[in-house]
């Protein structure tokens, strides 16, 4: 469809979706000469110039020179008819994010797909145009999912806007209620907002939503700071935070559904921890000490196995650190619940700990 096409065919109005003292939203058909329809489209007017839907304008050219993006409506006509703004976009075939959640089960997969397609829609608008564009609107109401492929697109640009740091921007409030200018980082918080709305297991059909929620807490904390200096500054950055949350979310997903699951108690996380420390410092001990021999000389296969040891030892706890960074506690309180790999492990780590205790046996 193009300009010509609008302005030379019949209209049939479909339906009316939304109606405003300034907005009109209408799905609509397009009638040719020879009686073909064509459609659905979606049919925005806004009714005064007060500076809405000037965004759209964007879009359309955008289009016009063969960029997209899958999360952003294509837009196919955007013209003044009097005080009239009019814009003719795509109709896109989903609900809202809201009544999608309310038919579904909690997915982590599902969860995952749809809340990066959101993020990494917000985060062409801010680098894919020559000047950022802020949505300002982002809530799970102006986000659409496809029921069948999942896909998502973010609507409703009416009151979008470019930011510029050389021009005075319009105020908005904040999550404190505080006056700060547009910039990107509104569209941070609402993402924020969005990824917290969908945390919760109240808003997805059973309310059975189970997975640690205290992994992405950080990222809502961080998001929907009220201070927004204090927010992420831009959303990839975000994608990234969410990325490493949900590898390190997927890893504890698979050590509670492995059948060979160790569970136990407090004494437990001691143990280990010290069996860690205590091998990694045997290890260096020994690194550090090739003189000592333990209990006759060592064999080629002992060499291996020590060599191999000194490797894991050294990394093992590395990666823990690393997984749970910056929280020790986190990574503590993960060790009870050790698959077949970690409990291997640990049990060659116990062994390093009776070397330990041979070597001291030695030395005194």
């Amino acid at each position: 469809m193009n300009k010509d096409d609008y302005l030379n065919k019949d209209i049939i109005l479909d339906s009316v979706f939304r109606e405003s003292e300034f907005e009109r939203t209408e799905k609509i058909l397009l009638v040719g000469k020879n009686g073909k329809k064509e459609g659905p489209f979606i049919r925005k007017i806004f009714k005064q110039n007060k500076g809405l839907g000037e965004i759209y304008k964007v879009l359309l050219n955008e289009r016009n020179v063969g960029l997209n993006c899958d999360g952003i409506p294509n837009v196919y006509y955007a013209g003044r008819e009097g005080d009239k703004l009019i814009i003719v976009e795509e109709c896109f075939i989903g609900i809202s994010l809201t009544d999608f959640l309310k038919k579904h089960n909690f997915d982590i997969n599902l969860f995952n797909t749809i809340y990066l397609q959101i993020c990494e829609a917000v985060d062409y608008l801010h680098t894919g145009f020559s000047k950022p564009i802020i949505h300002r609107g982002i809530n799970p109401e102006n986000i659409l999912v496809n029921e069948d492929s999942h896909k998502i697109q973010l609507i409703d640009f009416g009151i979008s806007q470019h930011f510029n740091e050389d021009e005075d921007q319009p105020t908005i409030k904040s999550g404190s209620r505080r006056a700060f200018k547009a910039d990107v980082r509104n569209d941070i918080y609402s993402l924020g907002k969005v990824l917290e709305f969908m945390m919760d297991a109240n808003n997805w059909a059973g309310g059975n939503a189970d997975f640690p929620n205290d992994i992405y807490k950080e990222i809502v904390q961080k998001a929907t700071d009220s201070e927004p200096a204090n927010r992420y500054n831009s959303v990839a950055t975000m994608i990234i935070e969410f990325q490493s949350a949900t590898k390190r979310r997927k890893w504890i997903q698979d050590i509670y559904e492995d059948k060979r699951i160790i569970v136990v108690g407090h004494i437990w996380n001691a143990l280990v921890t010290v069996a860690y420390i205590l091998a990694s410092a045997f290890v260096i001990y020994l690194a550090a000490t090739p003189e000592i021999d333990l209990i006759g000389p060592l064999t080629v296969a002992e060499k291996i196995i020590y060599s191999a040891m000194t490797i894991l030892f050294i990394m093992y706890p590395i990666y823990f650190v690393l997984i749970f960074k910056p929280s020790l506690r986190k990574m503590v309180k993960s060790l009870p619940r050790l698959n077949a790999i970690h409990y291997i492990a640990f049990v060659i780590s116990c062994w390093s700990v009776v070397l330990v205790l041979c070597l001291i046996a030695q030395l005194f």
